[in-house]
């Protein structure tokens, strides 16, 4: 994928060197019949082809046997540095906005099957079948899809930093352990894919996919060029040099931002859940959405799961908690045995405090106080 505009401050990153460190990691995958559902009407110079009704050629699945179809261009996207599963693969990079200009560069596709990085580091495409087939295949249930596309737009309006779902495809089919294409009416069958289930790949934009718990599975100057990335993305949407953003003035900037957000979540009344340093990006946008509950709905899901008394404060305080932990992990990594961490931590609760504050302050005034 190519840039689709250029210009001084779109959110290129530091370039060649970041994505030749991070096309190291690919796998196998073969467009699969799939028929696109939902387009999202706010990209409209999105550099896909997208039409209601039709299939597209991002709808592909890991294969763990390329070779069964040689007359098929074999796709290899790019598998981020997580440890054990996962479900995703980043298609390539473009530099496009939506249609509030929100600036955007990579693109991934979820529910493609999974690949797991085994216990000697070895990337491999991994379908299975049996009780937890849905698992085992890194599939995405169309509820599932839909919850996150609805919070992302959610989050979007009310100013919070997020992906953006740009279209969901229905699966047709999908490949087995053996390589081959099955129809999602021959998974059911078999015991691959649950009954209920309606398989969907989500096509979703991002600044950058990098996210917080990937830095730890980078080598030192492998995991100093995704930070660099960051930066340079994080000022290049300030509209500030690169090349005078220091690594200091970016962890103050996300130390802040990640407050805000996550005050901001709460002044929205929902509740996450999962904010590990899987589900916060290094541009500081909170992602995967679909565990994202309204503040009542999950209090009463985790009283029944967890059979305690839970208050929404507390909820609220487990979002902050976990997402300042998360922030520590970052900090670890970045700054190393750096006594300056504690001061970003403190710039965090600054932050949060600041964020609840304007709706503290707002509510007086409109009651005359």
């Amino acid at each position: 994928m190519e840039n689709t505009e250029k210009g001084k401050n779109w959110p290129v990153g530091t370039g060649e060197k970041f994505f030749k460190e991070r096309a190291k990691e690919r796998l196998p995958a073969l467009e699969v019949k799939n028929t696109v559902t939902w387009v999202n009407p706010a990209f409209k110079e999105a550099p896909f082809r997208l039409k209601l009704g039709k299939p597209t050629d991002l709808g592909i699945f890991f294969t763990p046997q390329p070779e069964e179809y040689p007359e098929e261009k074999v796709r290899k996207p790019i598998i981020m540095r997580e440890w054990g599963k996962g479900r995703s693969g980043l298609l390539g990079s473009a530099v496009f906005r939506d249609k509030e200009s929100r600036l955007y560069r990579d693109v991934d596709v979820k529910g493609i099957g999974v690949f797991q990085r085994n216990p000697t580091a070895v990337l491999d495409v991994q379908p299975k079948s049996g009780e937890h087939a849905h698992e085992a295949f890194g599939l995405m249930d169309d509820d599932y899809a839909r919850i996150d596309r609805n919070n992302s737009e959610k989050f979007l309006k009310a100013g919070i930093r997020t992906h953006r779902v740009v279209a969901i495809s229905d699966l047709e089919e999908i490949i087995d352990a053996e390589g081959k294409k099955i129809s999602i009416a021959e998974g059911k069958r078999r015991g691959i894919i649950p009954p209920e289930m309606n398989p969907v790949v989500q096509v979703r934009a991002f600044g950058t996919k990098e996210r917080i718990g990937y830095l730890r599975d980078f080598g030192g100057p492998a995991r100093q060029t995704v930070l660099d990335d960051a930066k340079a993305l994080v000022a290049q949407e300030q509209s500030r040099d690169p090349g005078n953003f220091s690594m200091g003035e970016y962890l103050k900037w996300f130390a802040e931002a990640l407050g805000v957000q996550v005050a901001k979540m709460r002044k929205l009344k929902v509740f996450h859940g999962y904010l590990t340093g899987h589900n916060i990006t290094l541009d500081c946008r909170i992602v995967d959405l679909d565990s994202v509950k309204p503040i009542g709905v999950a209090r009463l899901f985790r009283d029944e799961a967890l059979k305690i008394n839970t208050t929404y404060e507390q909820l609220y305080e487990n979002d902050k908690v976990d997402a300042r932990f998360s922030l520590e992990s970052m900090l670890i990594e970045a700054l190393g045995g750096s006594v300056a961490r504690g001061h970003f931590v403190e710039l965090f609760e600054a932050a949060y405090e600041r964020e609840l504050d304007t709706k503290r302050k707002r509510g007086l005034r409109n009651q005359g106080g």
